[in-house]
């Protein structure tokens, strides 16, 4: 099985400077019952906070207090959220959530943000520049809006709270840097619905950066889901979303941010032959690496160059041209090398870490061509040095395929040395291991094509 291209999801995002004015468009007005709270909303350094337990009841739950714990604990069905007052972290089925800012006890009522409430139960977020108000509901959102002075928050069916003081335009900004901290936590379906409601309510014509933002991640987003499930199909919405992307920047082809994006796309393209077999999704692939290599943008020695050289050489195996392909991947390897003598391991792990995987992988498709046993070692090395940092803890999925790779590797090295039996075992342990995380029910892509693998190392 071929090895897929490097997306660095961490290098992938486009980041905006400035200020920038948000517009929604289209937006109808149409009655709503209001509800005033006994306990009104209060502000705590600048952010708004609400009562947890009208809230909470008014989208379902059933409250209890525990003094003793100083905890809200609600229940709704099957499921069970509690809030711990002073403390960052509640809990949902006892899977931890990270707030902001802790929840508050003030003159006997609990409050808690009301950015909490917004991420955690707003089925719809929309933000409507006019009227300055933030609307959640369960309901579809599309045609309401709400006349007033201020900020109105709408939770549940039609339940209205005041809030005294803007949001402002941050509350934008804090919805996409939502869906970025899904995306780098490998949340992609979570990901996406975030920046499919945040498309909703921006104008491409008017906020050209935060859409091209949002597409370029939401296909970052189609891209690791492809990889989960239903292939095919995710592929093709991650080309679709890194082409909107790529259309505010058509007019500056030579912009840093416009690379990022068209090597994104040549690596869906590549994704997308791997999956579909399809010839031209391959071309494609190899057509708009050239265009980034003749743009002479890239930093002849930095991290995006040897990631190029890397799936440029991967193009070319693909295409059965060998030699261009060892080429291309040692440009990458000698790329890494020098990278990796300028970056000290305590004081970026993160970026060592990943220049060793990234090495790795160089290695590992040289092993598939030439000096079989030499590289595959190579690999072998980087990939056991990336696992320092690379933790199970701190990076599951990272882990997950490293051990796949090492799996890919000992197999390759059974063939070529005499004891045969010692590197089947290994094979068999990496992709056990791999397999810890790589679940049928949460990785059923990735699950099939390691036990495909384990199979055919035991036969």
């Amino acid at each position: 099985m071929k090895a897929k291209l490097l997306i660095i999801i961490a290098f992938l995002m486009i980041m905006w400077t400035g200020t920038v004015m948000i517009y929604a468009e289209n937006i109808k007005t149409v009655q709503t019952p209001s509800f005033d709270f006994e306990t009104q909303p209060i502000i705590i350094e600048k952010e708004p906070y609400i009562p947890i337990k009208p809230v909470l009841e008014a989208l379902g739950w059933k409250i209890t207090w525990d003094s003793k714990s100083k905890s809200v604990r609600a229940i709704k069905g099957e499921n069970t959220l509690v809030i711990k007052i002073g403390s960052k972290i509640a809990t949902l089925n006892g899977t931890a959530i990270i707030q902001n800012n802790p929840p508050v006890v003030i003159k006997g009522i609990s409050y808690v943000s009301s950015k909490f409430i917004a991420q955690e139960f707003g089925a719809k977020v929309r933000w409507d520049r006019k009227d300055n108000l933030i609307v959640l509901s369960n309901e579809d959102t599309g045609n309401i809006n709400v006349s007033g002075q201020g900020n109105i928050i709408i939770v549940g069916d039609g339940i209205i709270v005041n809030i005294f003081e803007p949001y402002g335009i941050e509350t934008v900004y804090d919805q996409i840097d939502d869906a970025d901290m899904l995306l780098c936590a490998k949340k992609p379906l979570e990901a996406i619905g975030k920046y499919k409601n945040i498309l909703e309510n921006i104008s491409e014509k008017e906020n050209p950066e935060i859409y091209s933002h949002v597409t370029n991640n939401m296909g970052n987003a189609y891209n690791i889901l492809s990889g989960i499930k239903d292939a095919e199909n995710n592929n093709r919405n991650a080309i679709a979303a890194y082409k909107n992307a790529l259309r505010i920047y058509s007019s500056d082809k030579h912009s840093n941010n416009y690379l990022i994006i068209l090597n994104n796309l040549a690596n869906a393209y590549f994704n997308s032959w791997e999956t579909t077999g399809k010839k031209a999704d391959l071309m494609a692939a190899s057509d708009i690496y050239a265009e980034i290599q003749k743009s002479g943008c890239l930093d002849a020695t930095g991290l995006e160059s040897a990631l190029t050289d890397y799936n440029i050489g991967m193009v070319y195996y693909s295409l059965g041209k060998n030699q261009l392909a060892v080429e291309s991947f040692i440009k990458a390897q000698d790329k890494y090398l020098v990278l990796l003598k300028e970056v000290n391991k305590e004081k970026n792990e993160e970026m060592w870490a990943l220049l060793q995987y990234n090495l790795g992988n160089v290695c590992k498709s040289l092993a598939l061509i030439e000096d079989k046993k030499i590289n595959a070692i190579n690999a072998e090395a980087a990939y056991e040095k990336a696992l320092t940092v690379m933790t199970v803890e701190s990076y599951p999925l990272e882990y997950a395929q490293i051990h796949k790779f090492l799996g890919d590797i000992y197999k390759v090295l059974s063939t070529l040395v005499n004891n045969k039996r010692e590197y089947v075992l290994r094979a068999i342990e990496e992709y056990t291991e791999c397999l810890k995380i790589y679940t049928s029910d949460k990785y059923p892509v990735c699950n099939k094509q390691v036990n495909m693998e384990l199979k055919d190392i035991i036969q």
